[in-house]
């Protein structure tokens, strides 16, 4: 039996009563920490963030372009450099007449500005936090306590992802485990977890956001499996912004791309 477990167990029973009772308070401050590192309320009194990316998953796809999306990260509009504009209008994600790439327009949509914008999302509606509990994050050697987030039935278009938050010595989030159920059965999606590792960040009228970071494969109690990462996501040239009119609505002659199971 694992020393860690044999400790647990031979805890009074009153200790443990007492810990899980403090887990709720445990992890909000955790993510107290995260938003006050992040300027998480400055970054609200925004409207929408604008970027241009660059998007590298090997094998997989490759895309570059521009994209701007709402702070909430309720809608979205990416336009590639190949000519597709993708918009996301909080319900509907929509493909332009003519665009040339049309594959997961929605997940993409979705997730990058997610990725983006994590450490604003930590107490979205219909999420639950848990812990901290101490997970690997690059190897067995690098342990760090670590925030879970779930999901309600019904949130989203995967209710039954989850997330590890991870938090550097300055409290930014540095660190995002996961797996993505899009597509598929929360079976499939643990069998290949993954980590987002953010490798830079910005500071942009008082709010710290991540403009880089890399997706490795992972294992909670490993860290990185392997050498080989899974993708890389860089955004430039960040601003805040007012998005114009009709940035976020359907485009003439767009096709509706449903969710998945939709």
């Amino acid at each position: 039996m694992p020393r860690l477990l044999l400790a647990f167990l031979c805890l009074p029973l009153g200790f443990a009563v007492s810990a899980a009772s403090a887990e709720p308070a445990a992890a909000e401050a955790f993510v107290d920490r995260i938003e006050a590192a992040h300027g998480v309320a400055a970054y609200r009194t925004h409207a929408a963030v604008a970027a241009d990316f660059e998007i590298a998953y090997p094998g997989m796809f490759a895309m570059a372009g521009s994209i701007v999306f709402d702070t909430p990260v309720g809608r979205s509009r990416m336009e590639l450099d190949d000519g597709s504009v993708w918009v996301f209008d909080g319900r509907t994600a929509w493909v332009a007449e003519g665009s040339p790439t049309t594959q997961r327009a929605r997940f993409h949509l979705l997730t990058w500005p997610y990725f983006f914008a994590a450490a604003t999302k930590l107490r979205d509606p219909g999420s639950q936090l848990s812990g901290p509990e101490m997970l690997a994050v690059k190897d067995p050697d690098d342990v760090r306590p670590a925030v879970k987030l779930t999901f309600d039935a019904g949130v989203g278009d995967s209710p039954e992802d989850w997330y590890h938050a991870f938090a550097d010595e300055q409290g930014r989030l540095d660190a995002l485990g996961y797996i993505v159920t899009y597509g598929k059965g929360r079976a499939a999606a643990e069998e290949s977890p993954s980590i987002c590792i953010y490798d830079a960040f910005e500071e942009i009228d008082g709010v710290t956001v991540p403009v880089a970071w890399t997706t490795w494969p992972w294992r909670p109690t490993e860290g990185i499996v392997g050498e080989t990462h899974k993708g890389k996501t860089r955004f430039t040239n960040v601003r805040f912004v007012e998005p114009e009119p009709g940035t976020f609505t359907k485009p003439d002659g767009a096709t509706e791309q449903a969710a998945p199971g939709g």
